[in-house]
C-alpha cells in the first residue's frame, strides 16, 4: 500500500510542477503564492506531529508528518504559474496515510487558497478541508461534489481543557464520497492546525498535544 501511494503522490507532485521547458518562457510567467493565513494554519514540515484522543474514550491517534513537498506548479497550457504541496501524515489509529495537497488562489479558476484532505486507501474520497482569503458564511465550491462552508471564526475554542485563540471552522457540506471517516466539521488553529474534527461517522477527535515545525 505504502508503494502504490508513493506512486500515486509522485505522479500528483509531477503534474502539478509540470510545465514548458523554455526558461525564458518561465521567467515570464507570474507566480501565485500561498497567502500567509493558509501557510499558518495548514502548511506543516516533516516532523510534525499531533496527537488525538477520541471524545468520550481513551482511544488516541498519532499523526506525524513524513513527508512535506512545497513547490511551484508551471503548467504549460496556463500563462502563470502557482504555489502547490503535498504533505503525508502518517495516522496510528487508522494505520494508514492521510494526505493534503493544497493549491494556491489563481485566476478566473479560484478565488482562495485551499486545501483538500483524503486517504490513502481511498484516493477518489476527498473533502475541501480549509481556504483562505474570504470572510464568515462564504461557501467554497470546487466541483458540484465539493462543497465546504467557512462557518465562523472564534476567538478563543478550548478543547480538553487547553485554549485556542483565533480558531477558524469550516464544515464540509459536500464530500466526493461516502467515506464516513472523513472530516465534516474541522477547527483549524494558526500555527497549530486542527485542533478538533466532527468526522461523518460522527466521532469527534480533540488535540491532546502536538510538536509543529513551519
Amino acid at each position: 500500500m505504502r508503494i502504490k501511494t508513493q506512486v500515486l503522490i509522485t505522479l500528483l507532485a509531477f503534474a502539478l510542477s509540470s510545465g514548458s521547458n523554455s526558461c525564458v518562457k518561465s521567467k515570464s510567467k507570474h507566480t501565485y503564492p500561498f497567502s500567509q493565513e493558509f501557510k499558518d494554519h495548514t502548511l506543516f514540515k516533516t516532523n510534525s506531529w499531533w496527537v488525538y484522543q477520541l471524545d468520550g474514550a481513551a482511544t488516541r491517534d498519532s499523526v506525524y508528518v513524513f513527508q512535506s513537498d512545497v513547490g511551484v506548479a508551471d503548467p504549460s497550457h496556463l500563462n502563470y504559474k502557482y504555489e502547490s504541496y503535498i504533505i503525508q501524515s502518517r495516522s496510528t489509529h487508522l494505520g494508514e496515510s492521510v494526505i493534503q495537497s493544497g493549491v494556491a488562489a489563481t485566476p478566473d479558476v479560484y478565488n482562495s487558497d485551499f486545501q483538500r484532505f483524503t486517504y490513502s486507501s481511498s484516493l477518489g474520497a476527498d473533502i475541501v478541508a480549509y481556504f483562505s482569503r474570504q470572510n464568515p458564511g462564504y461557501k467554497f465550491v470546487l466541483f458540484p461534489s465539493h462543497e465546504t462552508e467557512y462557518k465562523q471564526q472564534v476567538a478563543t475554542l478550548i478543547v480538553n481543557g487547553i485554549t485556542y485563540n483565533n480558531v477558524k471552522i469550516f464544515e464540509a457540506l459536500k464530500a466526493s464520497s461516502n467515506d464516513q471517516r472523513l472530516p465534516k466539521v474541522i477547527c483549524f488553529a494558526p500555527k497549530i492546525g486542527i485542533v478538533r474534527k466532527e468526522l461523518y461517522n460522527g466521532q469527534v477527535w480533540n488535540l491532546v498535544k502536538h510538536q509543529v515545525v513551519q
